[in-house]
This record gives structure tokens, C-alpha cells and sequence, in this order.
């Protein structure tokens, strides 16, 4: 609520253990957020398993992907993440979502790293 991303990661580490869906959403949106798009990036891949159809966080994981390899790809799960990204990146323009040209431009982008 402060809108310090932050205050939020703090407190939802502090729960420990497996989150729930929720919670593992939120924790994945905040550390989006505060700029640590490397660790949203597994949580945000759980939770998409059980909901592929949540706009937000399909677009949250593109993102999330996206700024993870760059501006330096990440070799040891650039791979498996771009295979994710591009799913999401399907499920989000299949739903007619807002930020087309965002996600095709951040696809773009994890399409020509190596």
C-alpha cells in the first residue's frame, strides 16, 4: 500500500514455506516491481501452471523474462525461460491483451539473444 516494493517483499518473505497461489503472485508482481525480475521469474512460472489465463501475470512473466536477460542473457536458463516467455507471451496475445506491442517487442528481444 506505501508503494514501496520493498516493504512489501519483506513482508511476504517473512511468511517462509511454500505460498499459496496468492501469495506466490503477489511475492512474484512485487519483486517485479522492486526491480528483481530474476527471482519473480520461477514464482511467476508456478503459478502461471495453475493460471494460464491471468492477463496480469502472463504479462508480468514476459516482462519479468525480458528484463532478466537483459541487458546480459543469462546463459545457465535462457533456454527454458525463453520457451516460457513465448507461451505466455501466446496465451497473452490470445487474449487480446493492452500491451501487445510491449510483449512482441520484449519476444523480440529474448528471440535474438544467444
Amino acid at each position: 500500500r506505501s508503494g514501496d516494493a520493498q516493504n512489501a517483499i519483506i513482508a511476504l518473505e517473512k511468511i517462509g514455506g511454500t505460498p499459496d497461489a496468492a501469495t506466490s503472485r503477489t511475492l512474484a508482481l512485487a519483486y517485479v516491481a522492486g526491480n528483481r525480475a530474476a527471482d519473480a521469474v520461477p514464482l511467476l512460472a508456478r503459478y502461471l501452471e495453475g493460471h494460464p489465463n491471468d492477463q496480469e501475470a502472463l504479462l508480468a512473466g514476459v516482462y519479468a523474462t525480458y528484463a532478466a536477460h537483459s541487458p546480459t542473457p543469462r546463459g545457465e536458463t535462457l533456454s527454458v525461460d525463453k520457451t516460457r516467455a513465448q507461451t505466455w507471451a501466446k496465451a497473452y496475445l490470445a487474449q487480446k491483451g493492452p500491451h501487445q506491442a510491449l510483449v512482441d517487442a520484449w519476444i523480440g528481444y529474448l528471440q535474438g539473444t544467444k
